[in-house]
């Protein structure tokens, strides 16, 4: 009787034991794959990673710039590991560059690397004194300027002036109270070349800290005409008109300034 006892418990106690090796099949897959990653982690760290290098870099760009130099801006010297290369940090140093608007950089396994720039495009020129020296200054509708002196390639811009600019050098960004005129210029040009070709300067007129005036000089009138701090297709339009009809009725040339801030037509004649 002892002995069967003693064999039941010795029987229940390798049951126990071997109930507690098994291992849930859910759980073993889970261990299983972790493995198979970490194995292949580390696969590819120790071993692979820095097999693949950077041969091919592919530049689509609307700038007159060398791929070399383009390459030298963009940080990629050619000994890149493919795996390695931030692309992230080659946009930021492309995009940080005065003349590129716009970066896309891609990469395209196994080696290729590709680059697509967008230049800035000037929207109008300035003119400020260096070394006693008239400069041209170009800047485009986010109001950063990408060129200072040379001529520029474009001669057909209107001149922005009354600018008061105090450190010029590619880079430098405009005022911000600044760009909403500018964005403004941008949509005219886009909507209506010709309307943009109306004017040739615009002068900026400071009121106080934070807002302004424009006086828009005509290119075929002698009046120049004082608006707010936005213009856009409807109100050149209506500058264009307004100046036509003086014109034919002879009065154009007795008038000194328009003011189209109101709304209305207000003039001031010469000698007021």
């Amino acid at each position: 009787m002892a002995d069967a006892v003693l064999s039941a418990r010795r029987n229940r106690t390798a049951g126990r034991a071997g109930r507690g090796v098994r291992m849930h099949p859910a759980i073993l897959g889970a261990v299983v794959v972790l493995g198979v990653l970490i194995g292949a982690e580390l696969l590819f760290q120790l071993v692979l990673k820095n097999r693949f290098t950077v041969k091919r870099v592919s530049v689509e760009s609307e700038l007159m710039i060398p791929n070399e130099r383009l390459l030298e801006i963009a940080g990629i010297s050619g000994a890149e590991h493919f795996f390695s290369l931030d692309i992230a940090a080659v946009q930021a140093n492309l995009e940080a560059y005065p003349l590129i608007r716009a970066a896309l950089v891609e990469k395209a396994f196994p080696d290729t690397v590709r680059i697509a720039l967008t230049a800035r495009k000037p929207l109008a020129v300035s003119f400020v004194r260096i070394d006693g020296r008239s400069v041209p200054v170009m800047f485009d509708e986010e109001g950063v300027v990408f060129q200072v002196g040379g001529a520029p390639a474009n001669w057909d811009l209107p001149v922005i002036s009354g600018l008061q600019l105090q450190s010029v050098r590619p880079g430098v960004v405009l005022p911000p109270m600044l760009h909403g005129f500018l964005a403004d210029l941008r949509a005219l040009q886009l909507a209506s070349p010709t309307l943009f070709r109306q004017f040739s300067e615009y002068r900026i007129v400071r009121r106080g800290e934070h807002d302004f005036d424009v006086l828009v000089y005509p290119v075929s009138h002698p009046v120049p005409v004082r608006i707010g701090s936005g213009i856009d297709e409807q109100l050149s339009k209506y500058i264009v008109m307004v100046l036509d009809v003086l014109q034919r009725e002879g009065r154009l040339a007795a008038i000194a300034e328009l003011d189209f801030r109101a709304g209305e037509v207000v003039y001031r004649l010469r000698g007021e």
